[in-house]
């Protein structure tokens, strides 16, 4: 389920079976298919490692504006077959559960859940599971003090900084351990953060999760790690994510 162009919710196919890069084509093709303003289509695919040479279909389809589902299948079932026989049947009953979810717009949290008003925008991996959640917050200023597109630009950067510099994706070899003890930087870092006229930025890394946070520049700097950290636990808590 895609809601505004990112995921909502898939299988646990979609995420075991699929390698991160496949997940990352797929979702950007869907979003040109969603941007076409078709109300469904089907869509041959080549998968770099689940089916490099053997072509699976991908079938989208528009729930509500904004909203599609989509299928990764074979052969079977023909478009006119799950469009009329298949999509009205599972998704009709839940029609205002996807207007409650498109509601939320570039919140993309449960209502239940109340973020700092400080907090402008996040980004919230779970390392086990590695599935990602992104939020950002309304302004409560008049007019905002950043817009939401430099708001997305500016936590894309901020990720793109940390994990290049201090977040290391995989586990590191004993070679690499003793280089950076020579180097006189052999612990892993759990946090980091930057100040900018725009924005302060805060990431923190546990074994679990990674979150990277932007907070108006107003936020005193010693105060970030309290605020990330009540931050992680205020979502984590009554999610589970």
């Amino acid at each position: 389920l895609v809601v505004h162009g990112r995921i909502a919710t898939a299988t646990e196919e979609w995420w075991r079976q699929l390698v991160p890069q496949e997940i990352v084509l797929l979702s950007a093709l869907i979003r040109t298919l969603s941007a076409s303003g078709s109300a469904s289509c089907d869509y041959p695919v080549f998968l770099p490692q689940f089916s490099p040479t053997v072509a699976h279909r991908l079938l989208r389809f528009q729930l509500l504006p904004g909203a599609d589902v989509c299928v990764l299948c074979g052969s079977t079932p023909s478009l006119h077959k799950a469009e009329t026989e298949l999509v009205g049947h599972f998704w009709s009953p839940l029609v205002e559960t996807l207007r409650n979810c498109l509601a939320l717009g570039d919140r993309c949290l449960p209502g239940s859940i109340s973020l700092r008003p400080d907090v402008l925008a996040l980004l919230l991996i779970n390392r086990e599971t590695r599935r990602s959640v992104s939020c950002l917050q309304n302004s409560s200023h008049h007019p905002p003090i950043l817009s939401k597109a430099r708001c997305w630009e500016l936590l894309k950067l901020f990720y793109t900084f940390s994990i290049s510099r201090y977040f290391t994706q995989e586990e590191r070899t004993l070679r690499d351990i003793t280089e950076d003890f020579l180097l006189g930087f052999s612990h892993q870092p759990q946090q980091c953060y930057l100040v900018t006229e725009e924005c302060k930025c805060y990431a923190l890394q546990t074994p679990q999760h990674q979150l990277y946070l932007l907070v108006m520049p107003s936020v005193p700097t010693f105060a970030l790690c309290t605020l990330a950290t009540q931050t992680l636990s205020d979502i984590v808590a009554p999610t589970g994510f």
